[in-house]
């Protein structure tokens, strides 16, 4: 046993199936602060902190604290191109202008159920490398911060949710315009995919009443567009440690 724990110390920490689906979660997130890390993994701050160890000895993230509270986590380039198999991947750090923003759409996936592993997400970093809306040659224009899919279930055909996620009041005219852009978005995405295409738009409390009130100016049909509030998701504005 100490002979096996010495060679394996020699070539370096071991990859597992679990670090693999953690690593490739973070990477489409760009990253996370480590409450949300603990929450991803299911694990207690003590191991939590023990995994992310060993994955920056091994070389797979960075670390950083950009803003007050939990340090926070990120794949280097190399892991994040690896993992997502795309080489043109820039090499992605937090700043403290994103990186409320950047908890907020990781929380909003945890809570709706998308952890490690599960199928169906899409990120707003793969839709910004081309997967997704953007043709080659096209502009990149407004993103969603993630889409996913509702498969099927009591004979009901699958279903495609785009998720926007907004920090800040924007008043009612920049508001409009962004929720006027999020639908059509949709709109296109039904006609390419055939599927039904709604949106799920999460902001803060204070500019529900907006958000409500530019979807009704665009007469989008109803269970179209659901909006909800962000303080609503757990770990979404604030720091579990």
């Amino acid at each position: 046993m100490s002979s096996e724990r010495a060679q394996r110390s020699d070539i370096g920490p071991r990859l597992t199936p679990r670090d693999a689906a953690a690593l490739t979660w973070l990477a489409e997130q760009y990253g996370a602060p480590l409450d949300l890390v603990a929450q991803l993994l299911g694990t207690t701050r003590t191991r939590t902190y023990e995994v992310v160890r060993r994955w920056k000895r091994a070389g797979w993230v960075k670390t950083g604290t950009p803003v007050p509270g939990p340090t926070w986590v990120a794949p280097t380039q190399a892991t994040a191109r690896a993992y997502l198999d795309r080489e043109r991947l820039g090499d992605w750090s937090p700043s403290p202008g994103i990186a409320a923003h950047t908890r907020a759409v990781a929380a909003v996936r945890l809570w709706l159920g998308f952890g490690p592993g599960v199928e169906g997400w899409t990120s707003e970093r793969l839709l910004r490398a081309g997967s997704g809306f953007r043709a080659a040659g096209q502009s990149v224009g407004h993103l969603v911060d993630g889409q996913y899919v509702l498969r099927s279930s009591e004979g009901r055909p699958d279903r495609e949710v785009l998720v926007e996620v907004e920090l800040t009041p924007k008043g009612q005219r920049r508001t409009a315009e962004v929720v006027h852009e999020v639908i059509g978005q949709s709109t296109r995405r039904a006609a390419e995919t055939g599927m039904w295409c709604g949106v799920q738009y999460l902001t803060t409390r204070a500019a529900v009443r907006d958000v409500l009130a530019a979807v009704e100016q665009s007469r989008t049909p109803d269970r179209r567009v659901r909006v909800e509030a962000i303080d609503d998701v757990p770990l979404a504005l604030e720091a579990q440690w």
